[in-house]
């Protein structure tokens, strides 16, 4: 996948379309959209596209610092899965 495949299918077909519209986020209203560091995720394309969505209220995005593996639960998953 890359940083237009994630910006159409992810963000802007599942999240905008569904997810918000719907008003009910699996976790609750104060809902904080998170992706990692990947290069698909900090795009131009995907930053300036994400960046619309706040600046009119529609979405949060939660910043995250270089080298953030650890922050992403789901690695310790793949890895604890790895190791099994």
């Amino acid at each position: 996948m890359n940083a237009e495949n994630y910006r159409q299918v992810i963000i802007h077909q599942v999240l905008i379309h569904h997810v918000i519209p719907s008003g009910r986020c699996p976790i609750g209203n104060n809902f904080i959209f998170q992706h990692e560091n990947d290069s698909k995720h900090t795009a131009n394309a995907v930053k300036s596209y994400l960046a619309t969505k706040i600046a009119v209220k529609t979405l949060a995005v939660m910043d995250w610092p270089p080298q953030s593996s650890g922050l992403n639960i789901i690695e310790e998953v793949w890895d604890h899965l790895d190791r099994e």
